[in-house]
């Protein structure tokens, strides 16, 4: 299975993320139908949603670094 680059998957989400695409917390789910960007701080603190609303302007948990991609289960 061949890996699609991240710029790829990032133009698939219909727009800019904000701060979640250089964010450590955040997760790029992709499969061949959709693209989701997940904040993995919301499986610890409810503050934070789980796939927040796009593009994200402010956080109080961004801390730069690169986002994870993983291909989602349906993939």
């Amino acid at each position: 299975m061949s890996q699609t680059p991240r710029s790829e998957v990032f133009a698939r989400l219909g727009g800019d993320p904000g701060l979640c695409r250089t964010c450590q917390h955040s997760e790029l789910l992709a499969s061949p139908r959709s693209v989701f960007l997940r904040c993995e701080l919301a499986a610890s603190d409810p503050r934070f949603p789980r796939y927040p609303p796009l593009p994200v302007v402010v956080c109080g948990g961004f801390s730069p670094g690169d986002s994870v991609e993983r291909e989602s289960p349906d993939a």
